[in-house]
């Protein structure tokens, strides 16, 4: 038994020898084949040794876009760092819209007037004395301490002129008579700097300045007093409306100072006096968008919410809504008094550009809302005109 196991391992042995040979040379190229040999691509990897440092470009266009760690079969992974960071272009400048030139815009569109200045307020203005020229048809009850005053006391400084008032005693200023029969919802607008060390000389106690309208029976009753105690320096944009009383065919304004102490002293300036109606107004921005004719041209990606800097007296309504280039509505995007405006909900891939539609009305209580500054684009502007608390 043990010899017929010694040959039996023999023979497997022999075997296995003898069939090494030809198996080792099956598939070898003969040189005459025909079999076709396709090339495939390889990447060339970087190549590291511990303490290396690469830089990766990762094209934003091709999301897809990978990267793998290859390791040497006896060289284990002890640690590795990767540190990603944007390349920092800037997308976003940011615009602010302060100023007339915005308001009053070729391609702004106004329902009613804008009140001329740095702010946005739309009324329908019935009468308007800017003091530019002289007195404009009011009447001074004396030339020596009520006239025209040219040295930079005015709304706009040394670009134009102002009514300085002055007394001895009493003085006044009084407007030509208006026909306001038939009106309604009027409001008297007046810009008054109060006289100080840069512009005449300050008022004291019981030296006032007196705002005062005549009512359909011929009495003078008074709107408003600035009084001679407070400081001096200071100027007052003086809003308010007009009572039932004066709606007659006879109206008339008059500012009268109380008291004062002669020539030099005592000073009040007055400008800008405006007599209007307050209905419901309108205003559309220019465009804004990323197409190439926008107005306010804005980069090609999301919009940003758009900030007002606004006063909105209480119980009056500052509307708004997003329109596209006709004015029509854009998703009927609006509300009322808010103070941020979401276009970052607009489909900027669909809207290319975009107006503003602003809506005033004074609701019944003569006071209209009035916007200091509109900023978006990732800017904002506030002018603390305002209380910020409120």
């Amino acid at each position: 038994m043990a010899e017929g196991g010694v040959r039996g391992r023999a023979l497997c042995l022999i075997l296995i020898l003898l069939l090494s040979g030809p198996i080792s040379n099956i598939g070898e190229w003969d040189g005459e084949s025909n079999a076709l040999v396709e090339m495939t691509e390889i990447n060339i990897p970087f190549k590291a040794i511990a303490g290396d440092s690469t830089t990766l470009h990762l094209d934003a266009n091709n999301p897809d876009e990978t990267f793998t760690i290859e390791l040497a079969d006896d060289e284990p992974l002890v640690d590795a760092h990767i540190k990603m960071r944007p390349d920092t272009k800037p997308l976003h400048t940011g615009f602010t819209w302060d100023s007339s030139s915005t308001w009053s815009h070729p391609n702004a569109n106004t329902l009613n007037q804008l009140v001329p200045g740095n702010i946005l307020k739309v009324t329908t203005p019935l009468e308007y004395y800017d003091f530019s020229t002289g007195l404009q048809g009011w009447s001074s009850s004396s030339s020596t301490y009520v006239k025209h005053y040219s040295s930079g006391c005015g709304s706009n400084g040394s670009a134009s002129g102002a009514v300085s008032i002055q007394a001895d005693g009493q003085q006044s200023l009084t407007s030509p008579p208006m026909n306001l029969l038939g009106q309604s919802n009027m409001e008297v607008h007046a810009w008054i700097l109060q006289g100080s060390s840069a512009c005449g000389e300050e008022p004291d106690s019981n030296e006032d300045l007196k705002i005062e309208y005549k009512n359909a029976s011929g009495n003078w009753i008074t709107l408003h007093t600035v009084l001679g105690s407070s400081s001096g320096g200071t100027a007052l944009d003086f809003n308010q409306s007009l009572p039932a009383d004066a709606y007659h065919p006879n109206f008339q304004l008059r500012f009268r100072q109380t008291s004062g102490s002669g020539t030099s002293f005592d000073f009040y300036f007055l400008d800008d006096v405006r007599i209007f109606d307050i209905p419901i107004g309108t205003w559309t921005s220019p465009t804004i968008g990323w197409a190439s004719d926008a107005d306010e041209k804005l980069p090609f990606g999301q919009y940003q919410p758009i900030f007002l800097d606004a006063d909105i007296p209480m119980g009056s309504e500052l509307g708004w809504s997003i329109v596209d280039e006709q004015g029509q509505d854009v998703y009927q995007l609006g509300g009322v008094n808010d103070l941020m405006i979401p276009a970052n909900m607009l489909d900027w891939r669909n809207i290319s550009k975009f107006r503003l539609k602003l809506t005033f009305d004074e609701v019944g209580t003569g006071n209209v809302p009035m916007i200091y500054s509109i900023s978006g684009d990732g800017s904002f502007s506030e002018g603390f005109y305002t209380d910020p608390s409120n």
